[in-house]
C-alpha cells in the first residue's frame, strides 16, 4: 500500500520526522511517498494540476496511491469574520480534496493543527481529523498517541487488501536510500536540509 504524504514546504521537516517514524511501526508492504519525491519525478510537461489528479485517480487498473495522509498546519493567517486565524495552505487544502474525492473518506487521514486559534474547515469534519501538536516535538506522549492511531489506521487497511494467510511484520526496512537521505538526528536538532528542526 502506497501512502501520499501531503504537507507545507514549511512543514518540510517535521513531516519527514513523522514518516520516519511511521514507517518503522507499521506493514512492511505501506510505504510513504513525500509530496516532493512525487512532483520531482512528474514528466516534464505535466502541469500541478494534472500531477495532484494523476496522483488521487483511483479509477483506473494502476492507480498511484491507496491513502493520504495530510499535514494540516496553520502556516499562514487569514481573517475570518472579522477574526485572525491560522489556515493550512491552501494547496494542501485542494490535494486533500481530491484524494478524498477519488479514495474516499476513510483512506484520507489529516494531522490537524491544535491550536486554539487555528480554523479548520468544517466541510472536512466528516474525515476525522486527528489533533497534532506541531509545536511540541512528534515524540510527545500526545503526539505518540496520534501517532499510534494513524499506525492502527494504515495497518488496518493494508490487512483488508492482503491475503488471509500473509503474517504482519513490524518493518525496519528503510524506503528511502539511507546514505543520500539520512533520517534527523535528533540528538544534534539538524536534519539534512540546511535549517534546524525547531520541534
Amino acid at each position: 500500500m502506497r501512502v501520499f504524504v501531503g504537507c507545507s514546504s514549511e512543514m518540510h521537516d517535521k513531516s519527514l520526522a513523522i514518516i520516519f517514524w511511521l514507517r518503522d511501526h507499521v506493514n512492511e508492504t505501506i510505504k510513504f511517498v513525500h509530496w516532493t519525491e512525487w512532483f520531482k519525478d512528474a514528466p516534464n510537461n505535466e502541469v500541478t494540476w494534472e500531477g495532484i489528479y494523476r496522483a488521487a485517480n483511483h479509477n483506473t487498473d494502476n492507480w498511484e496511491f491507496d491513502c493520504a495522509l495530510m499535514l494540516f498546519s496553520g502556516d499562514d493567517k487569514a481573517i475570518i469574520r472579522d477574526k485572525t486565524c491560522l489556515v493550512t495552505r491552501d494547496n494542501v487544502i485542494l490535494e486533500t480534496g481530491v484524494f478524498a474525492s477519488q479514495l474516499g473518506k476513510e483512506k484520507v487521514i489529516i494531522l490537524c493543527d491544535n491550536r486554539t486559534d487555528y480554523h479548520f474547515l468544517s466541510d472536512f469534519a466528516g474525515l476525522n481529523p486527528k489533533r497534532f501538536d506541531y509545536t511540541n516535538n512528534h515524540t510527545s506522549s500526545a503526539n505518540l498517541a496520534v501517532l499510534e492511531e494513524i499506525v492502527d489506521t494504515l495497518n488496518r487497511l493494508v490487512s483488508d487488501e492482503l491475503p488471509p494467510d500473509y503474517s504482519r511484520k513490524i518493518s525496519t526496512t528503510k524506503e528511502y536510500d539511507e546514505t543520500k537521505d539520512p533520517p534527523p538526528d535528533f540528538s544534534s536538532q539538524q536534519i539534512r536540509v540546511h535549517k534546524p528542526i525547531d520541534f
